[in-house]
């Protein structure tokens, strides 16, 4: 969650953070399952973008506590070990994505798949990061939100709508955030944007496990 986070959510971000870990984790192991059972491999593929979203909240985790362990060093190795922390949580989460978007629409075109990659990591490393990394998810969540939108019309069963509730509430979350960076927004209502997008994230989350959970 890379934006403008406010002193007094730290504990409550930590809270989201560990959760988003667990349902990551928890659709990561289902997708396992799913795979080990019905040997399917776009279920592996499942498994493994969330394993990389969950890597990234672990990562996250990981730069808090490192942060807080290191809170009497200055301020410059704080930032770094701030800013680091942010690129290899960013860099997962657009991977986990991109993979959720490769198995979705089915691409399997190497050479398409490898410009996607490079196109996503030159637009986060040479643009504004924070922004650039929430309009990468944005795109990439709208893309699978636009996916399951076509799937829960054709379906029209509780799971497709929840999955396209919790991708929709994931791309809405990005909006959020993008707005709470904005040079055009005072701190204190970006601040409060900011918790309004991170609490929409967890909620989508929270929605895409509970349509596995149906679904098993």
């Amino acid at each position: 969650m890379i934006a403008i986070s406010p002193q007094w959510f730290n504990v409550i971000s930590t809270v989201y953070n560990a959760l988003s870990f667990i349902v990551a984790g928890a659709i990561s192991l289902l997708g396992y399952k799913a795979y080990k059972l019905i040997k399917e491999k776009k279920y592996l593929n499942f498994s493994i973008a969330f394993f990389f979203i969950m890597l990234s909240f672990v990562v996250m985790a990981l730069t808090n506590l490192i942060v807080y362990l290191n809170l009497g060093s200055n301020v410059s190795r704080i930032l770094g070990i701030i800013n680091w922390g942010y690129v290899i949580y960013a860099l997962l989460t657009v991977v986990g994505f991109v993979l959720l978007v490769i198995l979705s629409f089915k691409i399997k075109d190497a050479k398409v798949i490898v410009i996607i990659s490079i196109v996503l990591a030159a637009a986060l490393l040479l643009f504004d990061f924070i922004m650039m990394f929430h309009l990468i998810l944005l795109l990439l969540a709208l893309l699978l939100s636009y996916h399951f939108y076509r799937n829960c019309v054709e379906k029209k069963t509780a799971n497709s709508k929840l999955v396209f509730a919790a991708f929709t509430s994931m791309m809405i979350s990005h909006i959020f955030h993008m707005a709470s960076a904005s040079n055009y927004i005072s701190a204190g209502t970006g601040e409060v944007i900011y918790v309004i997008g991170s609490t929409i994230l967890v909620a989508g989350y929270i929605l895409l496990l509970a349509a596995l959970l149906r679904f098993k």
